[in-house]
This record gives structure tokens, C-alpha cells and sequence, in this order.
């Protein structure tokens, strides 16, 4: 019996098991009308790890069966984050802050040169 054969075969099942594990968190974020207390941080975490095992396995190992392995959880990674943060409101909080600081910074300019409106801009 040959092990390393063994063990090949099924490290080559890891990605596909991988990716399936994932289906249903993606489904989850999906289905959700909103979802405010998703834990970006510990995403973004597995995210990192994740990248920087891609690119060592690419890179320094040059093992393509391991790259292909770290990518596969990069991925489905990278679309829930992304799902979370258009669900979560992420990117819409971020522009109407951003928005309203410089909407902020106008008015405060322009208050004592002419009179001034929060509709103007």
C-alpha cells in the first residue's frame, strides 16, 4: 500500500470539499435582508492567512497542488467578505460619511462669506 499516493489523492479532495463547505454561508449572506453584526475582522484574518499561504505555496514551494488548495479558500473567502459588506451596508456607511464630512466642511467654509443651504452641492 502505497501512502504517499494515498494521501495525494486525498489532499486533491481538500479543495473541492473546501469550496463546497462554504456554499452555505454564501447562501446564508444571501438570503439575509441585512446583516449588521458580521465579524469582519475574523474574515479578513482567514483573508490574510489565506493570501499569504497562496502566494507561498506559489511562490516558494511552487507546489501547484497546494497553491490550488490555499486559492480555494481564498476565493470563496473574498465573496463572502464582499457579499457581508454589501449586505452589512459597509460601502454605503463609508460613502455617505465620507459625503456628509465634506457636505460638513463646505458649510463651515462657507458660513461666513454668504448664507448658506444643506441642499446646495
Amino acid at each position: 500500500m502505497d501512502w504517499g499516493l494515498i494521501i495525494s489523492s486525498l489532499y486533491s479532495l481538500v479543495p473541492i470539499i473546501g469550496v463546497t463547505a462554504y456554499g452555505p454561508q454564501i447562501l446564508a449572506i444571501l438570503k439575509t435582508e441585512s446583516l449588521q453584526n458580521f465579524p469582519f475582522s475574523t474574515w479578513a484574518i482567514w483573508l490574510f492567512t489565506g493570501s499569504v499561504s497562496f502566494v507561498y505555496g506559489t511562490f516558494k514551494l511552487q507546489d501547484l497542488l497546494f497553491s490550488i488548495t490555499a486559492l480555494s479558500n481564498v476565493v470563496p473567502i473574498a465573496i463572502i467578505m464582499a457579499l457581508a459588506a454589501y449586505k452589512s451596508g459597509f460601502f454605503l456607511r463609508r460613502i455617505c460619511a465620507n459625503r456628509l464630512s465634506e457636505q460638513f466642511a463646505v458649510l463651515t467654509v462657507d458660513k461666513a462669506k454668504k448664507p448658506y443651504s444643506i441642499y446646495e452641492n
